[in-house]
C-alpha cells in the first residue's frame, strides 16, 4: 500500500483512492481538524490532537463496534455512511483494486502499518483499520469453512 499526496494526475487513476475531505463532504477524511474546514466535524488545537482522536473513535468505537456486531443504530447517522465507505475501501484493498490512498498529508511508498501514536497521516489510521476488517473477514471464512465441513 502506498500513501500518496495527491497531484492532479492521480484523480483519474483507478487505483489510487482518494482519502480526504471534499468540497462536497467528510467523505473518507478525518472528522477531526486542527484548523478550519467546513467538513470537519470538530475542531481541535494540534494535528496531532486531531491524528489521537481520529485513531480513537475509528478503531475503538466505528471498527471494533462492527466487528462485535452491534448494531448500527448505536451509531450517529453520518458514522453509519463513514463505516459503510470503509467497508468499501477496504473490500477495493482485499481485491487488489485500491493500491494506494490519497491524502494532503504524506507520501510514503510501501506502507507498514506502526504503532498508535507514530502516525503521521489520518490515511494510516485508516488503512490499518481496513486492514482489521480484512482480518476479520478472513476469520469468518474460515469458521464458515470449518462449520461447512463439520455438518
Amino acid at each position: 500500500m502506498n500513501i500518496l499526496v495527491m497531484k492532479d494526475s492521480f484523480w483519474d487513476e483507478p487505483t489510487i483512492r482518494y482519502v480526504g475531505r471534499t468540497r462536497t463532504g467528510l467523505r473518507l477524511g478525518n472528522p477531526w481538524c486542527e484548523k478550519y474546514s467546513r467538513q470537519a466535524r470538530y475542531f481541535v488545537e494540534t494535528k496531532q490532537e486531531a491524528i489521537d482522536n481520529y485513531r480513537e473513535w475509528l478503531h475503538k468505537k466505528i471498527i471494533k463496534d462492527y466487528i462485535l456486531g452491534v448494531p448500527t443504530i448505536a451509531f450517529d447517522k453520518w458514522e453509519v455512511g463513514y463505516l459503510t465507505q470503509v467497508i468499501v475501501l477496504a473490500r477495493d484493498i482485499q481485491s487488489n483494486r485500491v493500491l494506494s490512498l490519497g491524502c494532503w498529508c504524506v507520501t510514503t511508498l510501501n506502507y507498514e502499518p506502526v504503532p498508535d501514536g507514530q502516525e503521521k497521516c489520518h490515511a494510516e489510521i485508516l488503512y490499518k483499520a481496513c486492514l482489521q476488517l480484512i482480518d476479520h473477514w478472513k476469520k469468518q471464512d474460515l469458521l464458515a469453512a470449518r462449520k461447512n465441513a463439520n455438518e
